[in-house]
């Protein structure tokens, strides 16, 4: 009971206190003078109340202010800004050029993928590279790994959901990730039109910053990587990290004098607020 009569409660309450007796005084020696300071009153408080509805509808622009961006290059890097909860898309798989599995054809890469025959797909030679430099980067704090995917509109073997399971394999046996990996059919997101695709993804990531809740997860602690799927997923990914705690990253390169990917992949994350800007 002692903390209710501390300076930091007494005194706002007593301003508060005093501050409605002002008001009550003002009210009545108004309506007792009457005569114009009544009127006056009465005729600023409809054009105050006039111009507070109309600020209220002016549309306002928002504006994005991004932090300095930070990259996970360096071992260093990775152990000092690495997530306790990671978002990924799964792309369709893609074998490499000049991977062995580019000989074989999509059947028989289905075929590998339902027997978790991650060696035969040779993962790191395809773009679920992408996925893996974004999960392993996180490697020193990560403990939830959401794996978004896709599944075709029609039902049939299109979705990368398939490839999924093997992508976990790869992660677990080879490259030694003990996290815990989600990635059942409610992160499969159909492929039906751009418009509701983005949608859908915006829905499907705020579902999962709630889920985070439960697990003690801050919206801080997890960082969403919109590389790879298409763009209509990139972008529901985006609009649900709006909020100025969630952060996003891709995996960025460096480029070379002709403008052509040079070097190792490596995760780069942003930081934004947004705002509403006075006009």
């Amino acid at each position: 009971m002692k903390n209710l009569f501390t300076p930091a409660t007494l005194i706002p309450a007593i301003a508060g206190f005093l501050f409605a007796i002002i008001l009550d005084l003002a009210r009545e020696y108004i309506t007792t003078t009457g005569g114009p300071l009544l009127t006056i009153t009465i005729v600023l408080a409809g054009l105050f109340s006039i111009a507070a509805v109309w600020m209220r509808i002016q549309p306002k622009p928002v504006r994005a202010t991004f932090e300095a961006p930070v990259t996970l290059r360096q071992p260093v890097d990775r152990l000092t800004y690495a997530r306790k909860g990671l978002i990924v898309f799964v792309s369709l798989f893609r074998p490499q050029a000049h991977s062995p599995a580019a000989k074989l054809t999509p059947e028989q890469w289905l075929e590998a993928a339902q027997a978790e025959d991650f060696e035969t797909l040779n993962l790191p030679a395809s773009n679920l590279a992408t996925a893996i430099t974004s999960i392993i980067s996180h490697r020193h704090k990560l403990a939830h790994c959401w794996l978004v995917s896709t599944s075709a509109a029609g039902g049939d073997q299109l979705g990368s959901h398939y490839y999924v399971p093997v992508l976990v394999k790869y992660l677990r046996e080879a490259e030694g990730m003990d996290c815990r990996f989600y990635y059942d059919e409610t992160l499969a997101i159909p492929l039906d039109d751009d418009a509701l695709v983005a949608v859908k993804t915006q829905d499907r990531i705020e579902q999962i910053f709630k889920e985070c809740e439960a697990l003690d997860l801050t919206d801080n602690d997890i960082v969403a990587d919109f590389s790879g799927c298409p763009r209509s997923m990139a972008l529901g990914m985006v609009l649900a990290c709006l909020d100025g705690n969630r952060d996003i990253q891709f995996i960025g390169t460096h480029y070379d004098e002709q403008a052509r990917p040079s070097g190792a992949p490596f995760p780069v994350l942003f930081a934004f607020d947004t705002e509403v800007v006075d006009s």
